[in-house]
């Protein structure tokens, strides 16, 4: 069975890129929140699963992720910098089948480099134009054609 969902949407409050002149400087004094994207059973009748994305501290997020398997982690710059979320499963561990995520919004504009987790040792990027890249093991940087433009990933085990 093939492992899906679609739109995968980071809010702009977890991001730190909403308030005033002044909550950038607040911002640069406190670290952003931490978000991860737990992936829900698809809905009945379909193949689509859907994301929820919980924001918050290392306690809360350990909670919410208990009885999933860490799939991923995305990052918006190169060698594993910058703004980052960890994607998690919860049908199960990677397997020939694996997960294919629709990457939509914050993330296919500004995904630069990724690790993956075991067994999910094999990856494959497509870009707005159709190209696909093969990957194995952790991405410290996805190249150009596909830097910052991301239309899907998959990840899965052999």
């Amino acid at each position: 069975m093939r492992r899906t969902f679609t739109s995968i949407l980071v809010s702009a409050s977890c991001l730190g890129l909403v308030g005033g002149p002044g909550a950038a400087r607040a911002q640069a004094a406190a670290p952003p929140s931490t978000c991860i994207l737990l992936l829900e059973d698809a809905a009945p009748g379909t193949h689509t699963l859907t994301a929820v994305e919980r924001c918050g501290d290392a306690r809360s997020l350990a909670a919410a992720a208990a009885d999933r398997v860490q799939l991923m982690s995305w990052y918006s710059e190169v060698d594993y910098g910058g703004w980052r979320e960890s994607i998690y499963g919860k049908a199960g561990p990677c397997n020939q089948a694996g997960y294919r995520l629709d990457t939509s919004g914050y993330w296919s504009r500004n995904l630069s480099s990724y690790r993956v987790y075991d067994p999910c040792w094999w990856s494959s990027m497509t870009n707005d134009q159709g190209e696909e890249s093969l990957r194995q093991g952790d991405v410290s940087y996805v190249g150009a054609s596909f830097n910052d433009n991301v239309a899907s990933m998959r990840v899965w085990s052999r």
